[in-house]
């Protein structure tokens, strides 16, 4: 169908409208989706870490009074200076060696009992500021002449992000010594944290191309419809 002149320019300034109408959602679209944030999964804690130091066993569960002859009559652990052995890796590369870490006391064995509250760390470190927070702890069978005794717990592994959490095991052997001084103890420990979670490629430039590829089909269809001049 013929349109009149002023009629056919009339269309025409509503078709150029409609076009930078269309061109508009397209760009804000796509502006849009370039500025959403783009979601990753952080790569977790990983590697293992090693300490010792003295400790001294109390007969008594709250660690004061009567330190203790053996591990068989010891219900609590005060742990002294305890220091990062060599060899930290992972994650923990960072440690240095014979660096301060600080240990939970009275640490209840027994039977054994966690950190109280049950958000208090088990050991952090002075260097990087990692903790482990336990959640399980349990102590092997103790043998005669009851001199050594090995507490194993599981828990969480962090550095302060909890996008970096990471579950973990904490192994520590306690041993008693006589010497010239009298009767010792010591011990040490190592914990290590669970494969870790590696990071997820980044698919936002994927969807955002999806996104302004429907909204430019959207626009083609709709400009598709305005009625053709002749």
């Amino acid at each position: 169908m013929l349109l009149p002149a002023k009629a056919k320019a009339n269309h025409e300034i509503t078709m150029t409208k409609t076009t930078k109408k269309t061109l508009i959602v397209i760009g804000a679209g796509a502006f849009a989706l370039a500025i959403a944030p783009q979601t990753t999964l952080a790569t977790t804690l990983s590697g293992s870490i090693s300490f010792n130091g003295n400790v001294t066993p109390f007969v008594s569960a709250n660690g004061t009074g009567q330190v203790a002859s053996d591990f068989s009559v010891a219900h609590s652990l005060v742990f002294g200076q305890s220091f990062v052995s060599a060899g930290a890796d992972g994650s923990f590369a960072g440690v240095t060696q014979n660096s301060q870490v600080n240990l939970y006391s009275p640490l209840q064995i027994n039977p054994p009992g966690l950190p109280f509250p049950a958000t208090t760390p088990l050991w952090t470190t002075a260097v990087g500021g990692f903790s482990f927070t336990l959640a399980t702890l349990t102590e092997d069978v103790l043998v005669s002449p009851f001199n050594t005794l090995t507490l194993r717990g599981t828990g969480v592994i962090s550095d302060g992000n909890p996008a970096d959490s990471n579950t973990g095991t904490w192994v520590a052997t306690l041993t008693s010594a006589q010497s010239a001084n009298g009767l010792t103890f010591s011990w040490n420990s190592s914990s290590k944290a669970d494969v870790a979670v590696t990071s997820v490629p980044d698919h936002s430039g994927s969807v955002m191309l999806l996104g302004v590829s429907l909204i430019a089909l959207g626009a083609f269809g709709n400009l598709r419809k305005q009625p053709r001049i002749a």
